[in-house]
């Protein structure tokens, strides 16, 4: 028989003879198998890490005193986190360390969480916070300081999630009892779960590294075990072998390197409490452990899901073998996880670092995530690392944020944006396709990416985690903790016709502690079939629009269901290498999406003045978009009355109270300021004086116009949305808004060349010598009170905010010249029944009628009838009844050589005209 070599580091009493008795044999064989089950079979002492600071902006402060068993003897504190300690480098993460002098790096695992199994014991109940963070203590001033490097973070698993706690962890893990500062708990095990489960590919090049704080060649021991499988809700039910670690496996090297020993403030928080107390102080060094899978017998192609670590005195020592794997699963067994583990090297004192996850040998594809987003190349703040810089010009950055204004509703704004239903990319012809980032809006660290399918096959559920093509990890700014900047793209590649690209935004999807993309909250697709419901935005959380200035298109995405639906969270652009080689629902809708109407037009609405606008526009035609008036038509007095009107105003236009000033200079945006003045209004309409303005783009086209007329003791009563200047018009919708406090109204009107405009009404009427300013502006302009002096301001853009800025400045040039601006009365900026359409079908007049009560609405129209306005009206009236909504539609008979105007009432109050 041949001896049994001794297993490694014991001693065994061997005879001297060379025929053992057999009952010695049998002896040595079973201890040997029992130690192989507990020892380390080949952990290797890691000997250097790379590890860099990242900075926060995170602050916190507060005062607190001594928590209520021994410790640091204070009796109260300030305690200082992040910045606020006057630091700026704040979260040490290690990227990668050597171990056996071969580089390993860490995996980025997504779906990684971090769970601290308790049991309560006679020291400590309930979810007791203990953590110690990198910072300094000054005890010689009162009160005592606590500056602390970290932010803030009182919950142990989100602290342990990741890599980004090399300077941080928690003080002695599995102690029960007999720690003189207090600092027990009452935890027997921790699990690091890859919810989704690695596949190993080399068991040789890819493990586990653990690090702890404490003093070189005296670190602390502790026992580990992979997750083999884990049940429906993610809780480990297999484990490998179990290794069982010493003092001597550290080795005695300090990673800490040039900035060791690291200070640190130990704390601790109980359920009950709000913040973080201090109870220990301390400097200390750093030392760390690797374990290969194959040191636990883990096979290529297996799938595994973690690792637990479990306290040195798991299983009695009298009780060990090949069936600890099988004790593990039962944390609550006080036999196999004894709740009076003590303080001490060998006990329970392990000064566990903050770091977990996976690591592989650096360039290897040792082990890959099943189940997740496949990773790419990134630095630390996942930015990806093979970028170019694409410029994105200021001019279109505004037009970006002009369209899309924080805050302002796309189903309100701008509905055309979410007519199309899907916002796929269909490629034609073989192409390079690349995306750009351009702004964000939003805090979150949301992620970028996109699947492929065939055009002729597009998906009706949404794709597996694993066909998902990252572009951007982390779609996040420099100004907001990321590594973005305006115009950073990527490449995605070529691909060929017949494809389809569908854009992917994983919503909070970046995890920053570890380094990688997760399951985030919500998942949102450029296909809305794809998406969680938003009612509001048809479950579209995308709307694009093209750039033809440098032939890409812009996407600007919603990240929240439900959300403001402003649609300016994200905006990304893409482009083809060959423009003609694609296409996408919105091509049509460009960045110069409209021209508003011309201020010059005027805004005319023909109440009461048919033969004076039926001369007008003839005036115009005849005489080449001009006016002269026609003393033939006219009256003699009107025209003489125009003419020293014009004569009056164009005197005084360069003076200080010229109505030219009663307009703003300029609008947000590189935009011009033109005048624009419809002067023949003065000829027929009860205005002394009118100026108007067009703010143009660098295209020379109208982005907005102001209109002012003066008038005196009545109001301008020809100012509602649907007049001359926008004849065929629809109302889509009105919605109130405020400006400096005050109530105005804006209406969104959809243009028979089917250009949407927004537009405001509103008087500023002041009496007399008063420095008062009244503004009213109500939907009707014939319900303003009279005054003195009265100007009425119509305002309209293709941007409904740029509508809203110049209502503001409006205001401040009243301001400006002395005024104090009040709104009496709470006008009735949105009405609950309107005229939205007015359609002309032979001898009948189509009134559209929107009608927002919840019921069924009476109403009646009285119908104003005259041959000319020289002689009385006749009055009709017709009733009806509205149904809720927008379809109702009412008819009226009209005739040619008739001029006839329309009251509409509900509740004998008119509501419209």
């Amino acid at each position: 028989m041949k001896p049994i070599a001794k297993p490694k580091g014991i001693s065994l009493p061997y005879p001297k003879t060379s025929q053992a008795p057999i009952g010695i044999f049998l002896l040595c064989y079973v201890v040997s198998m029992l130690l192989q089950s507990v020892t380390a079979y080949s952990q290797t002492n890691i000997t250097a890490i790379a590890q860099s600071y990242q900075s926060t902006v995170e602050t916190r402060t507060y005062s607190g005193t001594k928590p209520s068993t021994p410790g640091l003897v204070y009796t109260n504190a300030t305690f200082n986190y992040g910045v606020a300690s006057g630091s700026s480098n704040n979260e040490l993460r290690v990227s990668s360390f050597t171990a056996a002098s071969i580089s390993h790096s860490f995996l980025p695992v997504g779906t990684q969480q971090v769970v601290f199994r308790r049991v309560n014991n006679t020291g400590v109940t309930g979810a007791r916070q203990l953590v110690f963070l990198e910072g300094t203590h000054t005890s010689n001033t009162t009160p005592q300081v606590f500056n602390i490097v970290r932010p803030y973070e009182d919950d142990m698993a989100t602290l342990f999630n990741g890599t980004l706690g090399f300077n941080a962890g928690t003080d002695n893990l599995f102690c029960n009892t007999g720690n003189g500062d207090g600092n027990i708990n009452n935890i027997e095990r921790v699990d690091v779960i890859f919810k989704n489960g690695l596949k190993v590919n080399s068991p040789t090049q890819a493990g586990f590294a653990l690090f702890e704080r404490g003093v070189n060649n005296a670190h602390d021991a502790f026992a580990i075990s992979v997750i083999l499988e884990v049940d429906g809700s993610g809780n480990p039910t297999r484990f490998s072998r179990v290794i069982r670690v010493g003092s001597g496996s550290y080795g005695t090297t300090d990673l800490y390197g040039s900035g060791s020993p690291k200070s640190f403030v130990v704390l601790r928080k109980e359920e009950a409490q709000t913040n973080l107390l201090a109870s220990a102080a301390l400097t200390q060094n750093l030392g760390g452990v690797y374990f290969r899978l194959s040191d636990f017998n883990i096979a290529v192609n297996q799938n595994i899901y973690g690792y637990v670590i479990l306290p040195p005195d798991f299983v009695p020592v009298a009780s060990r073998g090949l069936a600890d794997s099988t004790r593990i699963s039962d944390f609550t067994n006080s036999t196999n996880y004894p709740t009076n583990t003590a303080d001490g090297g060998t006990a329970g004192g392990i000064d566990l670092i903050a770091t977990t996850g996976v690591a592989k040998v650096t360039g290897s594809n040792a082990i890959e995530p099943l189940g997740e987003i496949p990773t790419i190349p990134t630095d630390e703040k996942g930015t990806p690392t093979d970028t170019t810089t694409t410029p994105v010009t200021p001019e279109a950055k505004q037009k970006i944020t002009t369209s899309l204004p924080e805050g302002e509703s796309v189903p309100s704004l701008r509905p055309s944006l979410l007519s199309c239903t899907t916002n796929d990319l269909t490629i034609t012809a073989t192409t390079v396709v690349s995306v750009a980032f351009v702004q964000q809006s939003t805090t979150k660290t949301n992620a970028l990416g996109y699947f492929t399918y065939p055009t002729s096959n597009p998906p009706t559920v949404a794709p597996d985690k694993s066909q998902i093509r990252l572009i951007f990890p982390n779609a996040t700014d420099v100004a907001n903790g990321g590594g973005l900047s305006t115009g950073t793209t990527v490449e995605l590649g070529t691909f060929n016709a017949g494809t389809s690209i569908s854009w992917v935004l994983v919503e909070n999807g970046y995890n920053t502690s570890l380094n990688a993309v997760g399951d985030g909250t919500n998942v949102f697709y450029s296909n809305p079939a794809l998406n969680p419901t938003n009612s509001a935005t048809g479950n579209k959380y995308l709307v694009q629009f093209y750039d033809s200035t440098s032939n890409s298109y812009m996407m600007a995405w919603e990240d929240a269901p439900n959300g403001d639906n402003d649609f300016n969270d994200l905006v990304f652009s893409f482009k083809s290498s060959d423009p003609n080689a694609c296409t996408t629902c919105n091509r049509w809708l460009t960045m110069n999406w409209t021209e508003a109407s011309n201020a010059g037009d005027g805004g005319l609405e023909s109440i009461s003045l048919g033969d004076a606008i039926s001369q007008y526009r003839y005036s115009f035609i005849k005489n080449d978009g001009k006016y002269v008036p026609n003393e033939d038509v006219l009256d003699a007095n009107l025209v003489s009355n125009y003419k020293n009107q014009v004569a009056q105003r164009n005197a005084s236009r360069n003076g200080a109270l010229a109505l030219i000033n009663y307009i703003p200079t300029s609008v947000t945006g590189n935009f011009t300021r033109k005048v624009s003045t419809p002067v023949h209004l003065l000829s027929f309409t009860n205005a002394i004086d009118v100026e108007g303005v067009n703010f143009l783009r660098s295209d020379n086209s109208n982005a907005a116009s102001v209109l002012v007329m003066k008038t005196r003791v009545k109001p301008y009563d020809h100012t509602k949305a649907i007049c001359d200047r926008v004849v065929g018009s629809v109302i889509k919708n009105i919605v109130a808004y405020e400006v400096d406090g005050f109530n105005f109204g804006r209406m969104m009107m959809l243009r028979k060349d089917g250009v949407y405009e927004y537009a405001t009404s509103f008087s500023i009427a002041i009496s007399g010598n008063s420095r008062v300013a009244r503004i009213q502006a109500d939907w009707r302009a014939t319900a303003a009170a009279g005054a003195d002096t009265l100007y009425n301001y119509q305002v309209w853009s293709s941007d409904g905010p740029v509508t809203n800025e110049l209502v503001g400045k409006i205001l401040n040039v009243f301001r400006q010249q002395g005024y104090q601006l009040e709104q009496p009365i709470r006008d009735n900026v949105v009405p609950s029944v309107f005229i939205n359409k007015v359609e002309r079908s032979a001898n009948l007049l189509k009134l559209y009628v929107t009608n927002n009560l919840p019921t069924s609405t009476p109403y009646n129209i009285t119908l104003y009838t005259r041959p000319n306005e020289n002689v009385d009206k006749r009055t009709q009236n017709i009733r009806g009844t509205l149904q809720p909504g927008n379809t109702n539609v009412v008819n009226v008979q009209v005739f040619d050589h008739l001029e006839q105007s329309v009251d509409f009432s509900i509740n004998r109050v008119v509501v419209d005209h």
